[in-house]
């Protein structure tokens, strides 16, 4: 699904909490609102600038009113995906921005991003090696 306030997506969430390592949660419906910390996400991958249907009757309305809308809630909800597994000051997930057009979307709306995001973010050529695993949770 991709409504993550739907009865599937609490179901799924609550199955993956339960698995065992190795497990792998697959789904665009965990991008916001939802709280994976320590050994629960230790990397994310987001395929693409997660932009807003521009058919919504929703949107087309709110981009008439503001040309810029379409582009914050992009940026809104990439960082919001980014920080799944970060939720504390001890706690670490790698996220991978694989969009090979997120660089220019960075560099064109600067100003939408919080400046720990923009600080944090790396241009890389290739994938670094995992850091070693959480042994532990951390609290």
């Amino acid at each position: 699904t991709a409504d993550p306030d739907s009865d599937t997506a609490q179901e799924v969430a609550e199955q993956f909490r339960k698995a065992s390592p190795p497990r792998y949660l697959v789904s665009p419906s965990f991008g916001t609102g939802w709280d994976f910390p320590d050994s629960q996400c230790e990397f994310i991958v987001l395929i693409k600038v997660p932009f807003e249907s521009a058919v919504s009757k929703v949107v087309k309305a709110r981009t008439a009113r503001d040309v810029g809308y379409a582009d914050f809630r992009a940026m809104q909800v990439t960082e919001q995906s980014t920080g799944r597994g970060m939720r504390h000051e001890l706690d670490r997930c790698e996220v991978i921005l694989a969009d090979g057009h997120f660089e220019w979307f960075l560099y064109k709306n600067r100003a939408l991003a919080q400046e720990w995001f923009v600080n944090a973010v790396r241009k890389v050529s290739k994938v670094p090696p995992p850091p070693p695993r959480l042994l532990k949770e951390q609290k």
